[in-house]
């Protein structure tokens, strides 16, 4: 189901909590008990009843933009000659109380779901105020949603959300005006961007007017940066078209018949999985596009086709719902529709809306086939309302996580070669210059040449003279780097020059090494025969070294080597088994239970990877049981 608050993903991407990014907006006038809403209801009930066409308002439903009274007809005339007053009688006198208040602006619905024999008398608000999204999202409908890949189209007059799974509708289709569509495309993408990490989705940005959605173009999501012209927007489609050929392949190779099938298999396996990618094509009308109809066309249909089934989908912006006739296969395709009000006069014709409801509307969902008149399904909805500064903070909250990802990775072995997780076969079409600078590959450093490894170990193996009995004490950041490298000229470790993680960690490091890291203490007068550290030839430098025979005391683990393994880190910015055993000169068995022991403590991060990410000492919380 879709979560509202933060929720990690199977490759530890984080999403946002929707109260941290999206506004509460407007609250809806008072209930019945409301002074301004009570008055209006006993007006029209008054003036219902003059009319001759008694009904009875059982019900009010508020929102920021209209009031819904839900009215019981009655029955009129005297005995013996009764009957009921039916929707027409209503519609007439509704339209005679809007004629003797012109201030006000009623609509008129004749019947209303889950309500029998029972009319709606629409009342727009004195403000007028949209729907918030944030407000259609904490509605059950939608939290009860199963999939994450669920997003809002908007509201009916009767105020219930409609929704639809990008994963059961496969592609979507919005008609109308360029200023008018851009509305509903970013709220599909705020929404889906905030309740799918990058690893679970991918965006994909096409298409002239597609500049609109830019800012959409900086999140980790993106597959890139925006392509406006026509010949990239075709490399673009080629590029999806193999990725649907390559995903079909993979899923007929694991037996596997859908898209969450496979995903499902490869979470048990414990490997990557594929995420879902969603094309944005505003928009085929563009006149640039149309020049290259020949050329795009075979592609867009050959994508709707096929790539649904395997997690790509497509959402197309066309600017009139009566297209042209190269663009009429796409109502055959797209069996889900947003259709503005603007561009929807021939829905009218067809459709049983009343004529003063479509001042409450904003579009309509059309669904199924057009050539089966009797199957369509139209609805008129009123879209929700987003805002610059929301999309702001979605935008500004993914860079930041990305930031943050990338600052821990300091190899390569936590990220994949792309700039985030979930690959596709067309990032590298849209790899740009921003991209790498939204996410830049932190610096490693390089490995020291051999002759500076065998005299780093050869100083590390020499035993300091015993020191007077003192109280333990925390080492201080110069007596720690001493006891990594005794002599620092014979190890000749050249710092990158004013490294910010290093000086980062050399500044800190003093201040939150763990407690029950103290400085070396004197030994005891009948101490235990302490194992030595043997230097390992030239070729066990290089990691083929055999174990040693030794085993190693946990007290001069914790004491003694955890110390050197820390201070390494700090410098290093990084720390695993092999670094362990070149620098330090550790046998294999002893670096990997020195590595668990780190990881216990909470000075590296707790990840099967061959190359542990290390954590900021600086953000580590102590742990008093440790």
């Amino acid at each position: 189901m879709p979560e509202l608050y933060s929720r990690m993903d199977s490759v530890n991407w984080l999403t946002p909590a929707i109260v941290d990014i999206l506004d509460q907006g407007a609250n809806p006038p008072g209930g019945t008990g409301s002074g301004s809403i009570r008055e209006h209801m006993l007006t029209i009930q008054r003036e219902l009843s003059d009319l001759e066409t008694p009904a009875r308002i059982v019900n009010v439903r508020s929102s920021p933009s209209y009031h819904l009274f839900v009215a019981r007809p009655e029955m009129v005339g005297r005995m013996g000659n009764r009957r009921q007053v039916t929707a027409e009688d209503i519609e007439k006198s509704v339209e005679k109380i809007a004629e003797a208040h012109p201030d006000w602006t009623l609509g008129f619905m004749p019947a209303l779901k889950g309500e029998d024999q029972a009319v709606g008398i629409l009342m727009r608000t004195i403000d007028h105020r949209p729907q918030s999204l944030r407000r259609l999202l904490v509605r059950d409908t939608f939290r009860k949603h199963p999939a994450t890949t669920a997003f809002t189209c908007g509201i009916t007059l009767e105020q219930q959300v409609i929704i639809r799974d990008l994963a059961e509708i496969g592609h979507l289709l919005v008609a109308g005006k360029e200023s008018a569509r851009q509305h509903i495309v970013q709220g599909i993408l705020l929404s889906l961007s905030l309740l799918n990490t990058p690893g679970e989705l991918r965006l994909a940005l096409a298409g002239e007017t597609a500049k609109t959605h830019k800012v959409f173009a900086g999140i980790p999501h993106a597959l890139g940066r925006l392509l406006s012209d026509a010949v990239a927007g075709q490399r673009l489609l080629q590029g999806l078209v193999k990725e649907v050929q390559r995903r079909q392949q993979a899923l007929q190779e694991d037996h596997q018949r859908t898209l969450a099938e496979y995903n499902a298999r490869q979470r048990e396996r414990q490997r990557p999985e594929l995420p879902r990618i969603l094309m944005v094509l505003d928009s085929l009308s563009d006149a640039a596009w149309q020049a290259h109809e020949v050329e795009l066309m075979p592609l867009v249909i050959k994508l709707l086709q096929e790539g649904s089934k395997v997690g790509v989908h497509l959402l197309i912006t066309i600017d009139e719902f009566n297209t042209p006739d190269y663009l009429r296969s796409l109502h055959g395709l797209i069996l889900t529709r947003l259709v503005l009000r603007q561009t929807a006069r021939e829905i009218f014709k067809e459709v049983p809306v009343h004529r003063s409801q479509l001042r409450f509307i904003d579009a309509f969902l059309v669904e199924g086939r057009l050539d089966h008149r009797k199957d369509i399904r139209t609805v008129p909805i009123e879209i929700c309302a987003i805002s610059a500064v929301e999309i702001k903070r979605a935008i500004e909250y993914w860079r930041g996580n990305a930031r943050q990802r990338q600052t821990e990775a300091t190899t390569g072995s936590v990220l994949s070669s792309s700039v985030i997780s979930g690959r596709t076969g067309v990032t590298g079409i849209l790899r740009s210059q921003d991209a790498e600078l939204i996410l830049p590959r932190p610096p490693v450093p390089d490995k020291p040449a051999q002759r500076t490894l065998e005299r780093a170990a050869q100083a590390l193996r020499s035993e300091a003279p015993p020191a007077a009995p003192a109280p333990a004490r925390r080492a201080t950041v110069d007596e720690t780097l001493r006891a990594v490298a005794p002599d620092a000229r014979s190890l000749e470790i050249h710092k990158p020059n004013e490294s910010p993680a290093a000086l980062e960690a050399s500044a800190t490091l003093e201040a939150i090494l763990p407690p029950t890291i103290e400085a070396p203490a004197p030994p005891p007068l009948n101490p235990a025969p302490t194992p030595t550290l043997t230097l390992a030839p030239a070729d066990a430098l290089n990691g083929s070294h055999a174990p040693a025979e030794e085993t190693i005391t946990a007290d001069y683990l914790n004491a003694d080597l955890q110390t050197r393994a820390i201070a390494l880190a700090a410098y290093l910015g990084w720390l695993s088994v092999g670094a362990l055993e070149d620098i330090l000169g550790l046998p294999a068995a002893t670096a990997t239970l020195l590595v668990i022991e780190l990881k216990r403590v909470g000075i590296l991060e707790n990840a099967e990877t061959n190359t542990p990410r290390f954590v900021r000492l600086a953000q580590r919380q102590e742990d008093p049981g440790h």
